[in-house]
């Protein structure tokens, strides 16, 4: 599946990847690429007991749920999804901007913001009998400006490398919970964290609740609180961590965007003025993905 608009559905998805339920066949096996989801009552994409690739697709403003959405079916012995999703970018859906649920996920430098009621990336369990943890690796993707969490890990599993975090409204820019107060059946969560930036955030950068973990080598500053939160989480180990960006996180962010060489003019001004200096900080935290197109046409490139 590739370039394609789907938009404007008043009780679907734009596409749905799913396998034959009715003659239990096995999992579908699809890549969607550079496709354009907008504007649906339910997700962009949704993956449902199959396997996909997701690549460079565009996924905004679902009515009701999530740009990309991906799940076990809850029919009985339904196989978990097995996702790979990569530069993708999620922005200004109802709920999430990707969502994992009882399925296993790689997920990496897909950009989710704006999420207009709940968290960037949601990694979670299943419900009732069947709380199947979700397996996850997420790496380097950008989770801003959303409404709850930049990711939110609920009774699952996984490791969280090199993403950026930033803007969360309400909550912490990485946060590990669990379902044992509501679902007995759910598992602690046990996820690893590392080398991942988080800042700007209302509540704190990292957070664990009632959850396993290891904390090692996290940068979180300028959050509600920029130490590593930890509520009945007594087998988390904290190693490595720093609440002061070091004097190349900068540069190094701006060597990673695709808006560099107006990062790298920008920076240039701000060491003589320190006015645009906040500006700079900006644009090189990726938080200005549609800048160029809309505002700096002007701008040296």
């Amino acid at each position: 599946l590739r370039d394609n608009d789907c938009w404007g559905s008043r009780k679907a998805e734009g596409i749905r990847i799913e396998r034959d339920k009715q003659a239990n066949a096995p999992p579908s096996d699809v890549t969607a690429e550079v496709n354009r989801c907008h504007e649906n009552e339910l997700a962009g994409i949704a993956v449902v007991s199959s396997r996909a690739m997701l690549r460079d697709n565009d996924c905004w403003g679902s009515r009701e749920t999530h740009g990309i959405w991906i799940a076990r079916d809850k029919q009985a012995n339904a196989p978990a999804s097995d996702v790979s999703a990569e530069g993708n970018r999620c922005h200004e859906n109802k709920q999430a901007g990707i969502v994992v649920v009882s399925s296993k996920a790689v997920l990496k430098d897909n950009d989710c913001w704006g999420s207009r009621t709940h968290s960037g990336v949601i990694i979670r369990c299943g419900e009732g009998a069947d709380a199947l943890p979700s397996v996850v690796t997420v790496e380097r993707n950008r989770c801003y400006d959303n409404e709850e969490a930049g990711i939110l890990v609920v009774s699952s599993k996984g490791v969280l490398r090199d993403n950026e975090c930033w803007g969360s409204r309400t909550r912490h820019g990485i946060l590990i919970d669990n379902h044992s107060d509501t679902n007995a059946n759910a598992p602690l969560s046990e996820v690893t964290i590392e080398v991942n930036r988080c800042h700007n955030n209302k509540q704190g950068g990292i957070g664990f609740l009632a959850s396993k973990g290891v904390a090692d080598a996290n940068v979180c500053w300028a959050n509600g609180t920029d130490i590593i939160y930890r509520k009945d989480s007594p087998n988390v180990s904290v190693s490595n961590h720093r609440t002061t960006p070091d004097d190349t996180e900068k540069e190094r962010l701006a060597k990673r965007r695709k808006d560099k060489p107006l990062s790298t003019w920008l920076l240039g001004k701000a060491a003589a003025d320190p006015s645009i200096d906040a500006l700079a900080d900006f644009l090189t935290s990726g938080g200005c993905r549609d800048c160029l197109g809309r505002f700096w046409s002007g701008a040296p490139v």
